[in-house]
């Protein structure tokens, strides 16, 4: 029999791989992705791209580094929400052996 957390945990679990997968995907497409815009951006406001002028535009990729460490982050609390859920679990469990130890069920 299924039991609802493990229904619970399958269901984040498979979100978690989504989240992490949308992140790795983003990652490899920025390089060819970001050129895109700029060029994009410069037909609209009606210039050329001076690709040396727009050394700064380098900068953009240290956002990702932002990105990571954010995503770290979550997955630290995920973990410690993990980790408190096993807890409650295994206080429950003793809860129900101490009451089964002391009822005198065991042989």
């Amino acid at each position: 029999m299924v039991n609802k957390d493990e229904i619970k945990e399958s269901g984040t679990s498979w979100l978690l791989l989504i989240a992490v997968a949308g992140v790795i995907m983003l990652w490899l497409l920025m390089p060819f992705v970001l050129p895109f815009l700029v060029q994009c951006a410069a037909s609209y406001f009606g210039s050329s791209v001076n690709y040396e002028a727009s050394g700064q535009l380098g900068d953009a990729f240290g956002s990702i580094n932002a990105l990571f460490s954010g995503l770290a982050f979550a997955g630290l609390l995920y973990t410690i929400h993990l980790q408190r859920l096993e807890l409650a679990l295994q206080r429950r469990e003793l809860e129900d052996t101490r009451k089964v130890l002391g009822s005198g069920l065991i042989d």
